[in-house]
């Protein structure tokens, strides 16, 4: 669903979403996710070459964010997107729909793209 919305969002922006690789992790249990994400990470990184990684969280945990943000970042050098579960809930469409095309341009932001922009007409002036 995810995938799919955001491919219907992005069209539109000039942004192209090919099919990406979705990695489901284990449930941690009692053990650390931030260390479950970091690792899933790693082995995607190793086994393809991404542009982006996105990341859906369970929840707000500092921890797990600030893992990912260190093994994309500072690791590997490549850009990431978390987004919590909550956000991309298909409960409300709508609210869902606004959530993924904001997370669309943030995407598009991170891979080099513009999220606006103006156009100023040149208005060319003669003195003699």
């Amino acid at each position: 669903m995810l995938m799919s919305e955001l491919q219907s969002v992005s069209d539109p922006m000039g942004f192209r979403i090919d099919r990406a690789q979705l990695v489901r992790l284990p449930d941690s249990g009692r053990g650390s996710s931030a260390i479950l994400f970091a690792n899933g990470i790693k082995d995607v990184v190793k086994s393809s070459n991404p542009q982006l990684v996105v990341c859906v969280l369970p929840n707000t945990a500092k921890d797990v964010y600030d893992s990912i943000k260190q093994t994309c970042c500072i690791e590997f050098g490549l850009p990431s997107q978390c987004v919590t579960s909550n956000l991309i809930n298909i409960n409300n469409m709508n609210k869902t729909k606004s959530a993924i095309t904001k997370l669309a341009i943030q995407m598009n932001c991170k891979l080099g793209g513009e999220i606006w922009g103006v156009t100023i007409p040149v208005i060319f002036l003669f003195f003699e």
